[in-house]
C-alpha cells in the first residue's frame, strides 16, 4: 500500500441522479463549464512535479498494491523519480493484454525483455507444455524395483 500519509481517495457507491441534479448538470456543461476550466487551467501554470501530483495522478489511474510491491513506498522515491512512476503506472494499466502492454510501451518508447519479445515472436507455448506434462506419467507414480 501507498503510504499512510498519503491521500486517498474515498469511493462510495453514488446515487442515481435525479432530474433536478441532472439539470444542473447539464446546465453547468452548457454555460459554465468552459470558464471554470479556464479559471482552474490558469492556476495550473506554476505546477511543477510535486509528491501531491503524482499521488492524485496515480489515484486516477487507479493504481493497486502490485504498483506499491514494484515502486516500494512512495515516501521513499525522489521527485526525479516521479516521471517513471508515470510510466509504471500506465505499463501496469496496460499490462492485462500482450498486445495493449506492447502499444503503451511502443508509446512510451519502453524497452522489450526477453519475455517480452520471446511471446511476441512466438506466442505462448503453455498450453501445449501443459498437455504434454499431463500425459507423461508423475514421478511420485513410478515405482522402480528395490534390489
Amino acid at each position: 500500500m501507498r503510504d499512510e500519509l498519503t491521500d486517498r481517495r474515498v469511493t462510495t457507491r453514488q446515487r442515481r441522479t435525479w432530474t433536478r441534479d441532472r439539470v444542473g448538470v447539464q446546465h453547468f456543461r452548457q454555460r459554465h463549464r468552459d470558464d471554470v476550466l479556464q479559471e482552474v487551467v490558469g492556476g495550473t501554470r506554476p505546477q511543477e512535479w510535486t509528491r501531491r501530483l503524482v499521488t492524485v495522478l496515480l489515484d486516477e489511474l487507479h493504481v493497486t498494491d502490485e504498483f506499491d510491491r514494484l515502486v516500494g513506498p512512495l515516501s521513499q522515491v525522489p521527485a526525479s523519480q516521479f516521471p517513471r512512476l508515470v510510466a509504471i503506472a500506465l505499463v501496469l494499466r496496460h499490462s492485462w493484454s500482450l498486445v495493449d502492454l506492447n502499444a503503451v510501451s511502443r508509446r512510451l518508447r519502453l524497452g522489450c525483455g526477453p519475455l517480452q519479445a520471446e511471446l511476441n515472436a512466438f506466442g505462448c507455448d503453455c498450453a501445449r507444455r501443459n498437455r504434454c506434462a499431463s500425459r507423461r506419467p508423475s514421478p511420485r507414480h513410478v515405482f522402480t524395483e528395490r534390489s
